[in-house]
């Protein structure tokens, strides 16, 4: 047992999952940082083996060298302090917190610590803690609704954190009403939650799903996958159907789909965009203005990684994080030699680039999400460098 709890996989897991807990029940600052310090010194040391001890290639490069240029821009936010509205040590924290942890979990996959047994049983941990935040997160949010409110529902943003255990769902491949199971509750989630952009990633991930169950199934199988495939879908229209009569703010959230309206998001784009392109500093242009720099322009965040990246960090920023994702996809492409990684990873690639546009996914990773890139990125780059 001791044994089990010393493995330092083990032991980083559930720092950061208590911490996770810590934060829903008690939100104590003292009782944080008892979770929160030796998780991100874990963090941070796991990161210096990757550059002195591991010889990276391909996307774990990339990601390598984009994570240290955004740490440059976390360090002038440190001395300088310039970001109205933002703690000194916000970007740092940031990205130790949402980026950070791929590169633990890519040197214990490289160790043999993290392995596909322990990624399916710590879905399941990932699983009770997404639900804990979501029921956490909507009985605040409710208490703080207007009392002339006409809804008693609100958009729950922890359901994000459902569509990132997503990929996970391959691995019970062999267990496949098990499968359909575990899609039809996180689905469940989503679809209550009524944030539209975990809804709409959720949906392409459902026909990811979908198109490589089939293509991995046998003849006969897939006779027996279709039945429960037209059954799965059956079920899920008749549950959306009653939803949408039931609920009169899934109704308004559709209809605001339906007619454009993106929560004032066009006017945030066209803003950013526009300060950009209307720049003539040559300077930031191509570097940017520093970290959370769009705080000093509308107060917000931009919720679109490429235009955040182009304010606070430029062209060069920009350019960066391009070349991450073509890593990313030539990545996908070459584990086409085994199926079910390939499914997963394509899973991980979609979820994550997708959400680029419209929220933030550099800087809000799910916790699940970078064990699961962690390890597919050691799985296969190992490969490349035996």
């Amino acid at each position: 047992m001791l044994k089990k709890i010393t493995n330092p996989c083990n032991l980083y897991v559930i720092l950061w999952l208590f911490g996770y807990i810590q934060n829903i029940y008690f939100d104590s600052s003292l009782l944080s940082m008892v979770f929160y310090i030796p998780s991100t010194l874990m963090t941070m040391y796991y990161v210096k083996e990757v550059i002195l001890n591991c010889r990276t290639t391909g996307v774990m490069k990339v990601m390598l060298c984009f994570f240290l240029f955004l740490c440059v821009y976390g360090v002038g936010l440190l001395l300088y302090n310039d970001a109205v509205g933002q703690d000194p040590k916000s970007f740092l924290m940031m990205l130790f917190s949402s980026l950070g942890p791929i590169f633990p979990f890519y040197v214990f996959t490289k160790q043999g610590y993290l392995t596909e047994y322990k990624l399916k049983i710590y879905f399941f941990a990932f699983f009770i803690v997404a639900i804990m935040e979501y029921f956490a997160f909507e009985q605040k949010a409710l208490m703080l609704l207007e009392l002339n409110s006409p809804y008693d529902e609100i958009t729950n943003n922890t359901t994000y954190y459902f569509a990132a255990l997503f990929p996970f769902v391959f691995f019970f491949n062999k267990k496949p009403v098990f499968q359909y199971l575990l899609i039809a509750c996180i689905l469940g989630f989503v679809l209550s939650g009524m944030k539209r952009g975990a809804m709409l990633i959720s949906s392409l991930l459902l026909i990811w799903f979908m198109i490589r169950t089939m293509k991995n199934a046998s003849t006969k199988q897939r006779f027996f996958l279709l039945l429960i495939l037209l059954l799965f879908v059956f079920v899920s229209v008749h549950f959306v159907e009653n939803f949408y009569d039931t609920s009169d703010y899934f109704q308004k959230r559709m209809e605001d789909t339906v007619e454009g309206k993106s929560s004032g998001r066009d006017r945030i784009y066209s803003t950013y965009w526009n300060h950009y392109i209307t720049n003539d500093n040559t300077l930031q242009f191509f570097f940017g203005e520093g970290a959370y720099h769009t705080e000093n322009i509308l107060h917000y965040k931009a919720h679109n990684d490429w235009l955040e990246l182009l304010i606070d960090c430029g062209l060069c920023g920009a350019f960066l994080y391009l070349i991450y994702w073509y890593s990313f996809f030539r990545l996908w492409r070459r584990s086409d030699d085994n199926p079910i990684y390939h499914s997963i990873i394509g899973a991980c690639l979609l979820f994550s680039f997708i959400r680029t546009f419209f929220s933030m996914s550099f800087s809000d990773m799910p916790f699940s999400m970078t064990s699961l890139l962690g390890y597919v990125f050691g799985v296969y780059l190992n490969r490349q460098t035996k």
